[in-house]
């Protein structure tokens, strides 16, 4: 399995315009597009974890990406990041949000876009705004991006 591990591209966060692409250092992550949303997990230590899993053109989940730049090197061309991780740490506030009950099960699975609403040393607020109405509204310590071919 190959694995990449990469920080947030803070310099092209625009603070509260939404967006469909995760900005990384290594190049940008369509989340809207080419993943489906799998769901999170949080932890008794302060810890969430976001993920999604590549569907359809598993190559178009990475916008731009700077393939030799990668932790993972050129094994990326043979086998293409597959599932991204987005963690957060230190999480001092989360809400989920209701989904709306009369659009279908599926719209869960589809991120219509994030917003990055602070992005300091020691403060990160986001909100992910899926298809089927729900929110998920984190304020964090910090944030990092995993990428694997599995």
């Amino acid at each position: 399995m190959t694995e990449a591990e990469t920080q947030l591209d803070s310099a092209r966060l625009t603070l509260n315009e939404p967006r469909v692409e995760l900005p990384t250092v290594l190049g940008d992550i369509d989340l809207h597009n080419f993943a489906g949303f799998d769901g999170f997990s949080y932890g008794p230590g302060g810890d969430l974890w976001l993920g999604w899993t590549a569907e359809g053109i598993a190559n178009g989940l990475l916008v731009g990406f700077e393939w030799d730049r990668s932790a993972a090197g050129r094994a990326w061309r043979a086998s293409p990041p597959q599932r991204v991780m987005v963690s957060c740490g230190g999480v001092h506030s989360l809400n989920v949000s209701g989904r709306d009950q009369h659009m279908p099960i599926a719209e869960d699975r589809g991120l219509e876009d994030f917003t990055c609403q602070a992005f300091t040393t020691s403060d990160v607020r986001f909100r992910f705004r899926f298809g089927s109405g729900t929110t998920i509204d984190v304020v964090a310590e910090s944030i990092s991006v995993r990428l694997s071919a599995d």
